[in-house]
């Protein structure tokens, strides 16, 4: 927050498309081993359940692609902000003022009439 609020505009843009980037190819390297521990789980039966562990185990890649898919919509977000500055896109579900991220807005800020 305290770094973000340095930044306004297509300097804001390029920074959240940075760290969006960064996210991605984190979690990009997370699925990867997570769908390698799911294989290696199916190789395993649960001692408490007549269950292969792959089955339990298939929550981290699901989780980590729902989280991909967060990102991508983020990211895409943020190129819109940095080409298009001046076309605000709608705002995220449970945030009332439009803007590229899904982080809270600044208490200052007040949100437009219609957003209220």
């Amino acid at each position: 927050e305290v770094i973000r609020n340095l930044f306004k505009g297509r300097a804001l843009a390029v920074l959240q498309i940075v760290l969006t980037v960064l996210i991605l190819a984190i979690l990009a390297i997370l699925f990867r081993h997570s769908l390698l521990y799911v294989a290696r789980g199916f190789g395993s039966t649960a001692t408490s359940l007549p269950v292969t562990m792959g089955w339990i185990y298939i929550a981290m890649p699901l989780g980590l692609g729902g989280m991909i898919v967060v990102g991508l919509e983020l990211l895409l977000r943020g190129l819109h902000e940095l080409i298009r500055p001046a076309e605000p896109l709608p705002p995220l579900p449970g945030h009332p003022v439009p803007g590229m991220t899904g982080v809270a807005p600044n208490p200052s800020e007040t949100p437009p009439e219609d957003a209220r």
